[in-house]
């Protein structure tokens, strides 16, 4: 019996040390797993702050730039003022360079960028307007054209790199002054495809800006394409696709009739819109157009136009575009 009592007791002392070990074990490792977790943690949270230390003092420079027409696009014997419209953000210091494309043959500036003392040919500035101005008269020949290209860059005041850049193109018919920003070139070689809607669309641009106060917050531009001889349904779904993002106005293609009658015109006067038609033509071929039109708004308020334009070698060029009448 007594035997019996010290075995019972020996197996009860086991059990407890046993147990007590299990215990142990289990703390440790779960001591074990938070450290490593913290461990894991901190490692972790180290890693990203090392990554945004190094991040600290990179220059985050996404610069944009665009040439802003200050006034008319269109103008006889005058100039124009340009302004850069700068968005993004850096942290470098920016300059304005300016230039105009001239060849070293050429001798006399019959016009240029705006120098103190007259034409030149760089400007660099801290973003204050330039312009462009005409220099001399000129006796042109019919057919005369010429281009300029006003390139602006945006430079780190340090370095010099270019950050950021836009350009335009100044056309000259006989005189006639046309500025042609990369959004509006870009934006009709991308829509105007047919040859009667290039045309057209060229056309209208540059009656826009004769007499501009007609058409001066217009909502809508109705194009009377039952005037307009040889022009399909593709021709006027590209130009008025283009008239539409241009001008950011509404599109219509009514007689002045049917403008009345829909309330468009009352008391002879298109308050929120403007007509494009045409009268006559003198010639309309493959290769040349000669044509009257009229741009109106009102009884009191409407001009016709002259226009011609000859394609050569597969691209239109006008040779005339004047006005003819005023009301």
């Amino acid at each position: 019996d007594v035997c019996s009592s010290d075995l019972k007791r020996i197996a009860l002392i086991l059990i407890l040390m046993l147990a007590v070990s299990i215990i142990i074990v289990g703390c440790t490792d779960s001591e074990k797993e938070e450290r490593t977790n913290t461990t894991v943690s901190q490692g972790w949270e180290e890693n990203i702050k090392d990554k945004n230390d190094a991040n600290i003092g990179e220059d985050k420079d996404e610069l944009y730039v665009r040439i802003k027409t200050k006034g008319s696009k269109r103008f006889f014997n005058g100039g124009v003022a340009f302004i850069p419209k700068l968005e993004g953000s850096s942290t470098k210091e920016v300059k304005y360079r300016w230039t105009i494309d001239y060849s070293e043959e050429q001798e006399d500036f019959i016009d240029g960028l705006v120098g103190e003392e007259g034409p030149v040919t760089e400007i660099i500035n801290n973003g204050e307007e330039v312009s462009f101005g005409v220099y001399a008269e000129v006796s042109y020949v019919p057919g005369a054209y010429s281009e300029r290209k006003v390139k602006l860059q945006v430079l780190d005041s340090e370095s010099g790199e270019v950050l950021a850049e836009d350009s335009v193109k100044i056309k000259n018919y006989e005189g006639y002054y046309i500025v042609e920003n990369t959004r509006d070139e870009k934006l009709a070689e991308r829509i105007l495809k047919t040859s009667n809607a290039k045309i057209y669309g060229q056309m209208i641009d540059m009656v826009w800006d004769i007499d501009s106060a007609l058409n001066s917050g217009v909502s809508y531009i109705n194009v009377d394409t039952r005037t307009f001889d040889g022009f399909n349904e593709e021709d006027k779904k590209q130009l008025f696709e283009y008239l539409a993002e241009q001008y950011d106005a509404e599109i219509l293609d009514k007689t002045m009739d049917e403008l009345k009658d829909e309330g468009y015109i009352e008391d002879l006067s298109f308050k929120d819109g403007i007509v494009f038609s045409i009268d006559k033509y003198i010639k309309n071929s493959e290769d040349k157009i000669s044509l009257e039109g009229r741009k109106w708004a009102s009884g009191m308020g409407a001009i016709g136009f002259i226009f011609e334009a000859e394609k050569v070698e597969n691209e239109w060029k006008i040779k005339k575009c004047d006005m003819a009448w005023i009301s």
